[in-house]
C-alpha cells in the first residue's frame, strides 16, 4: 500500500493492523494508540471535504466514535485504515447536506496541485469542487493514494475515483483558465 501513517510511535500498516487486532479484542490502550496515529490524516481528510477545522474535528471524532463501536464488524484490521476514512466521507457529506453552503477551505493553502502556480489562490480554487472531487485530489495529490485505495476510502470503485479526479482536474482548469498540455 502507498499510504503511510503519520505517527512516530506506529511505522507502518502492518503495526496499525495489530493494534487494530487488538482493540478488536477490547483493548481500550490499543485503540487509544490507533486514534493517535491516524487523528492528524483523518482530521486534514475531513477538512480536505468540509473546508472548515471545526467541523472536520467534529466529523473525525465522530468517525473514530463509530469505529469504535462498530470494530467487532470489521472484516479485516488491514483495512482498518481506509474504512475509518469511509466512515468520515460519509458523515461529512451528511453534514454538509445538513448545514449551510459550502464556504472557502481554510487551509487548503498548504495542498500541493500540480496544476497551479503560486500566486493562485489556492483555497478558492477548491471551493469549486464538489466535495468528492476535493476529497479525490486530498488523497491522491497530498497522501499519494493510488485510485484503488481511494476507491476502498470513499466507498466506490476505481473507475468512479477516475471519473471525479478527471472532472476535478476538468473543473479546475475552467475556473483557473490553465491552458490544457
Amino acid at each position: 500500500m502507498g499510504t503511510k501513517i503519520a505517527t512516530d510511535r506506529i511505522e507502518s500498516q502492518a503495526e496499525l493492523a495489530r493494534l487494530v487486532e487488538e482493540a478488536r479484542g477490547g483493548h481500550h490502550e490499543a485503540f487509544a494508540e490507533v486514534v493517535s496515529a491516524i487523528w492528524p490524516d483523518l482530521l486534514a481528510f475531513a477538512r480536505s471535504v468540509l473546508g472548515r477545522t471545526a467541523d472536520a474535528e467534529d466529523v473525525a471524532q465522530e468517525a473514530l466514535l463509530i469505529a469504535w463501536a462498530q470494530l467487532p464488524t470489521l472484516r479485516s484490521s488491514r483495512s482498518f485504515y481506509f474504512w475509518v476514512r469511509k466512515i468520515a466521507f460519509h458523515l461529512a457529506n451528511l453534514h454538509l447536506k445538513a448545514t449551510a453552503p459550502l464556504v472557502p477551505i481554510e487551509e487548503a493553502a498548504s495542498v500541493a496541485i500540480h496544476l497551479v502556480t503560486s500566486d493562485i489562490d489556492i483555497p478558492r480554487a477548491l471551493a469549486v469542487l464538489t466535495p468528492q472531487q476535493r476529497a479525490v485530489i486530498y488523497l491522491s495529490e497530498v497522501e499519494g493514494m493510488t485510485c484503488t485505495e481511494i476507491g476502498a476510502a470513499l466507498g466506490v470503485n476505481g473507475l468512479t475515483v477516475r471519473i471525479y479526479r478527471s472532472r476535478a482536474i476538468a473543473r479546475l482548469r475552467r475556473h483557473l483558465r490553465v491552458e490544457l498540455p
